[in-house]
């Protein structure tokens, strides 16, 4: 299962896993899903008067990204992180934190763990990870900055995370 997992030169393995839990919803889609259903409602409602007055084609046309927009953050983005969640994978090594994703496209991602900062954990059964701390309420909304990538790092819903938290604390001061 962890095969695709190269460990460098005197690195070793210490825990691997996936998700166990995967949320089709998530704290921030309380405020990102009915925000997208008031922009389509809005939406629908000007294209629906633009057909009326038979307004010219291009204002037919220019309401077709904004409708786009809707229904990708209402409905195919929690989609998405669903079947994305399905489909990740954990390896935590004595130098390396490696994140696979498989599906809906490959994504592999590494961090070294002298460089993060100290892991936090929220659950005790199933719960997560993250280096220095959890996103907030608007970052998992979709809310970011100008610019921004993904600057959290998190093991989510994963089994044991406190162990997972002392496993990671343990090889950050080795």
């Amino acid at each position: 299962m962890y095969d695709d997992v190269s460990l460098q030169p005197g690195e070793r393995l210490l825990w691997s896993g996936q998700p166990q839990r995967h949320p089709f919803f998530v704290a921030g889609d309380v405020l990102a899903v009915p925000f997208s259903l008031l922009w389509l409602g809005f939406v629908s409602f000007w294209l629906w008067s633009v057909w009326v007055m038979d307004a010219p084609v291009f204002f037919r046309i220019w309401g077709i990204p904004f409708v786009a927009f809707g229904l990708y953050q209402a409905f195919v983005r929690p989609v998405l992180r669903w079947i994305r969640l399905r489909a990740t994978r954990y390896a935590i090594t004595s130098r390396r934190m490696i994140e696979m994703v498989d599906r809906p496209l490959f994504k592999r991602t590494e961090h070294y763990l002298r460089d993060l900062p100290p892991p936090v954990h929220r659950g005790e059964m199933v719960g997560s990870v993250a280096f220095g701390d959890f996103p907030g309420f608007l970052y998992q909304a979709g809310f970011k900055r100008r610019g921004e990538t993904d600057r959290y790092v998190v093991l989510r819903e994963i089994a044991q995370p406190r162990n997972v938290r002392d496993i990671i604390a343990a090889a950050q001061q080795a």
